[in-house]
């Protein structure tokens, strides 16, 4: 990437993070915490191999508060029927 699309990418992903931020900013307004999935289902085994894709969608929950600058925490909960066992997720 040359360097004059670099400083316009970068400046509107500058832009893009504020609004993010502001938006977080503005919630907090009337909440103390906001509650939401870490990954859209259960993990993946370990020696699995994901796609790019795969992998960009298992973290798209935790994108916001990433880009926002917000600490988070994940807590597993929440059951899973598997390899016949119940496991916490």
């Amino acid at each position: 990437m040359s360097s004059g699309y670099y400083d316009a990418y970068y400046n509107k992903a500058q832009c893009i993070r504020r609004l993010v931020t502001n938006d977080f900013v503005e919630s907090f307004k009337s909440v103390d915490y906001i509650l939401t999935p870490t990954a859209p289902k259960e993990a993946f085994a370990m020696d699995e191999q994901l796609d790019t894709l795969t992998m960009y969608l298992n973290d798209v929950f935790t994108v916001p508060a990433s880009l926002a600058g917000l600490p988070a925490i994940s807590i597993p909960i929440g059951l899973s029927k598997k390899k016949n066992y119940n496991s916490i997720l």
